[in-house]
């Protein structure tokens, strides 16, 4: 399945090396894009105090996307993903990580 070797992959396109194509670089982007958007949302809701005082909205936004990502992998690597297992599963997750947070 193709999407199970892109998400896998996903993860090595962190590190920039001087071999990357520009699909990686536009995917690269793009991720640091969503990062960044995410921690501004994170940083807007410490400012209005419905955060933890000691949250760091950027550790934050990269544990959201790596729980995201690595949740996804998960998924996509069963026999026979399903769509709503997987959204299920993925909502399970992230209601732990959003609750010990906010």
């Amino acid at each position: 399945m193709l999407s199970r070797a892109a998400m896998r992959e996903s993860f090595t396109f962190e590190q920039e090396s001087e071999q990357d194509g520009p699909q990686v670089k536009r995917w690269r982007e793009r991720h640091r894009r969503g990062l960044d958007y995410l921690t501004n949302l994170i940083a807007e809701e410490k400012n209005a105090g419905r955060t933890r005082a000691d949250v760091n909205p950027s550790v934050v936004a990269w544990l959201i996307v790596s729980v995201y990502r690595a949740q996804t992998l998960r998924w996509l690597s069963e026999e026979s993903p399903a769509a709503k297992k997987g959204i299920r599963d993925l909502q399970e997750v992230m209601s732990l990580v959003v609750n010990g947070i906010f």
